[in-house]
């Protein structure tokens, strides 16, 4: 995923008809995302149990 759409992402928050990016934690001005969500083709939101 590139920056530009990981930035996007977190500014637009989830929107019908886009992809979601994964999840993000931020701490002060730091943007964190855990790598195995970072980098993996799976949405956040496919991870989820039912």
């Amino acid at each position: 995923m590139s920056r530009s759409f990981l930035s996007q992402d977190r500014m637009n928050g989830y929107r019908d008809g886009r992809t979601p990016g994964p999840i993000f934690l931020k701490l002060g001005y730091a943007i964190r995302y855990r790598r195995e969500r970072a980098h993996s083709p799976c949405t956040p939101f496919a991870l989820q149990e039912k």
